[in-house]
């Protein structure tokens, strides 16, 4: 397995560390990602989840969809919905991959236990 350092150097070479630099997202400090709720962690981890899937285009186009029909993804309420509000989320007309439409629920515990964490 290549390293980062290795793949970092090739990519100074070709394009330039400046560029580079410039080319990156914008990380969060720690205080702002202390500051984000957890209900947009979860609604991220699932739109990045989703839009393995599927194509991003239509994730990003039906997004405000899956906001309502997952509750805002609001962990305390998506974690009391019934395996059969699952299976009706499945059936939507927005969504028709059972696989990926059930991922978000096993990233649920995920968010549940940071925010005890906290």
């Amino acid at each position: 397995m290549v390293e980062f350092d290795g793949i970092w150097q090739r990519a100074v070479t070709r394009k330039g560390e400046a560029e580079l630099l410039e080319r990156l997202p914008e990380v969060p400090d720690h205080a702002a990602i202390a500051e984000t709720s957890d209900d947009r962690w979860l609604a991220a981890m699932a739109r990045w989840v989703f839009a393995a899937g599927f194509r991003w285009r239509v994730i990003q186009a039906k997004w405000p969809t899956f906001e309502e029909a997952f509750v805002g993804f609001s962990p305390g309420i998506v974690a009391d919905f019934s395996e059969a509000m699952e299976s009706a989320l499945a059936q939507e007309a927005f969504v028709h991959w059972r696989q990926q439409t059930g991922r978000p629920f096993t990233h649920l515990s995920i968010i549940v236990a940071c925010s005890t964490d906290r």
